[in-house]
């Protein structure tokens, strides 16, 4: 797919002439008042129909199941299994036709009768612009009923098209020698491997001053250099492939502004141990920092523990639920993994967890490394992901990243210790929102499958987001380690 962009700008259309008691069942259901909360905010969530859940810890078999999930599985279960197409098409995409071709991703460009069935749709919409994969939207103010795709294109939606960016960086010279050659060539509906990208980062390292990151963003390289790296005569291509160059100071300006506050605060700290087993999604505290609970791991020894981001509890031990107050003690971390920001706690006795369900995002089934996922996971891939500040929010797989970690001088030639890879995902919408602090620590899980290699797999826990992007370290060593999802 080029990474070129086409423009549609038109007037808007005249306006049309007319206008188109919670149940407390946790942990499924998050509050109703910090729904309503969020839903100011947040184009992803949507509370939906009241999820019902047992009370009792997971069978084989069990007897109660989220509607909505059900109507999902019955939507994916129609759909061909042999062989995934190029389609990024989600529930609740308001139009008909497609501007993605489902057999070979290629964008194409709309009709006047499509132009003008957009403008319809979206009385307040003004411009719109195509950077494939995305359709980018230029309307009057946000709104927290935006659809996840529109016409087939994950959509995001902004109120100044001009300020708008897709692609991070500034394309380097075509002109110059393209050191890449056949070996780093990228072609289909997959993303290069990891083990790929690592070689181009030291390719690049190797020819290049002040590489810090090397990652393959949707369709081209991207190279994060040091702030006073000069940015001339840097090469265009890799691979045949276009490259882009920025700064790593520089990342964080594509972020977006956030222009609605809310005075109160935006989190569902409910205590859920009262209704049974703790789920994937739950508030976790420590001494000084919150974030969110990850998934329960058993080891092939037969040890369970929960995952929680490790970062929150660097100055403590002792993990809480929902608050540090002694009558919420959880269990004490035992094992670190300081790479993947992970920490392993035991519960103390009388508490339980289960995968069972994780709020409205589907539920966690498989923790997978990245040679897992260079074999499995494509350009088409939607993940879930549910924050107990955020509520659940859809993201799309964008790509493998490859970077330098900060570590002392005298450990930096470690290779094993200086290396670290990142799963890189866009998450699409309202412009106006950004992803929200204690959200740490959740897992990230592939969206519901008929594909059983894909459904529930999870890469990793929500670590770090510059902007619409957000960065998840893989988790290869957990699972070498024999740790897997209970």
């Amino acid at each position: 797919m080029a990474t070129g962009a086409f423009f549609r700008t038109g007037t808007m259309p005249a306006p049309p002439t007319h206008s188109p008691l919670f149940l407390y069942t946790p942990p499924l259901k998050r509050p109703q008042k910090f729904l309503e909360q969020i839903s100011l905010t947040s184009p992803y969530r949507d509370s939906g129909p009241p999820i019902i859940r047992p009370i009792t810890p997971p069978s084989p078999s069990p007897g109660l199941v989220n509607p909505e999930m059900v109507s999902r599985m019955k939507t994916i279960s129609s759909l061909p299994t042999n062989g995934k197409t190029f389609s990024l098409k989600k529930a609740g995409d308001p139009m008909s036709f497609d501007f993605r071709n489902r057999e070979n991703g290629k964008v194409r460009y709309p009709s006047d009768a499509e132009s003008k069935l957009l403008f319809d749709q979206f009385p307040d919409l003004s411009a719109y612009e195509i950077r494939s994969p995305f359709i980018i939207l230029q309307t009057s103010s946000p709104s927290p009923s935006r659809p996840l795709t529109v016409a087939g294109l994950p959509a995001i939606f902004v109120t100044d098209l001009s300020e708008s960016r897709v692609y991070i960086g500034d394309l380097g010279n075509p002109a110059l020698p393209d050191f890449g050659q056949e070996e780093f060539t990228v072609s289909g509906n997959v993303y290069p491997s990891f083990d790929l990208v690592e070689k181009a980062f030291c390719l690049f390292s190797s020819q290049l001053k002040g590489v810090q990151s090397v990652a393959y963003q949707l369709d081209s390289w991207l190279v994060e250099l040091l702030p006073d790296t000069p940015m001339t005569n840097l090469p265009g291509k890799f691979g045949r492939r276009p490259v882009r160059y920025a700064y790593s100071s520089e990342m964080r300006k594509y972020s977006r502004p956030r222009s609605i506050f809310s005075e109160q605060s935006q989190e569902d700290d409910t205590d859920y141990r009262a209704s049974g087993p703790l789920t994937p999604g739950v508030k976790v505290a420590g001494l000084s920092m919150s974030s969110t609970a990850g998934v329960l791991l058993q080891h092939i020894d037969g040890r369970q523990r929960v995952t929680v981001a490790l970062h929150a509890f660097y100055d403590s031990h002792s993990v809480f639920h929902p608050n540090r107050f002694p009558q919420q003690y959880l269990g004490e971390i035992r094992e670190r993994y300081y790479g993947p920001d992970i920490g392993l706690c035991e519960l103390s006795p009388g508490n339980q967890f289960s995968n069972v369900t994780y709020f409205n995002a589907n539920p966690p089934k498989r923790l997978v490394d990245t040679a897992y996922a260079s074999e499995y996971i494509d350009r088409t891939s939607w993940f879930e992901v549910d924050g107990y500040t955020s509520g659940k929010i859809t993201l799309l797989y964008e790509g493998p990243r490859v970077r330098k970690r900060d570590l002392p001088e005298e450990i930096i030639n470690m290779h094993s210790l200086s290396i670290q890879r990142d799963y890189m995902f866009y998450y699409c919408g309202v412009d106006e929102v950004e992803m929200k602090s204690g959200i740490c620590g959740a897992p990230i899980v592939h969206e519901p499958s008929a594909d059983s290699e894909l459904d529930g797999v999870v890469l990793g826990f929500f670590f770090l987001n510059e902007g619409p992007l957000c960065f998840v370290p893989y988790v290869d060593r957990v699972v070498s380690d024999g740790w897997q999802i209970a």
